[in-house]
């Protein structure tokens, strides 16, 4: 039988494990404070996790006719981006940048490192257990918009993703 140093310990642990699903199901800062600063802290908890992160430049543009759905679905897509690059990609640097093209966001995430075949369709990657293209792409086409990417072995890859803004925010905007 476990005494109580050894309970509160573990419900500690669980707290703390909760608290951790809880942030990445609603991005602590993102309403408060934007997207931007969102995206940045999420980067910099990200690269502190792995073990000699790649050199990582944000050129990141605060857009303001984005609705709370679109700033969400940005701020996931490069989360989960940046996390597939962490983990398989092995890059040097990595660049992601967010700006306004005309009436759409446009969010490129761009590494130096192992790149890999690109199947013709995304969904195929499922079949080996690697969901979170497919992730990003089903978000992009939620979004209304559109996904490109472009890698190959030993070539880094690039991922481009332009999302139409709200209507009625771009009006509100101009």
């Amino acid at each position: 039988m476990q005494g109580i140093p050894q309970i509160q310990a573990a419900v500690v642990q669980v707290a703390q494990s909760l608290r951790a699903v809880v942030s990445r199901l609603r991005p602590a800062g993102l309403e408060e404070f934007g997207l931007v600063p969102s995206l940045e802290g999420t980067v910099a908890r990200l690269a502190r996790e792995y073990p000699n992160p790649p050199v990582t430049h944000l050129n990141l543009e605060s857009i303001g006719a984005l609705s709370a759905s679109q700033q969400l679905c940005l701020f996931r897509i490069v989360q989960e981006g940046y996390q597939n690059c962490l983990r398989h990609a092995r890059p040097r640097s990595v660049t992601i940048s967010l700006r306004r093209v005309n009436a759409q966001a446009e969010l490129v995430l761009s590494d130096d490192g192992a790149g890999f075949s690109v199947p013709s369709r995304l969904s195929e990657l499922a079949d080996h257990e690697h969901y979170g293209l497919l992730g990003i792409q089903e978000r992009t086409i939620l979004s209304g918009g559109s996904l490109e990417v472009d890698s190959q072995p030993g070539k880094g890859t690039r991922i481009r993703v332009l999302i139409p803004l709200v209507e009625a925010a771009v009006q509100e905007a101009g």
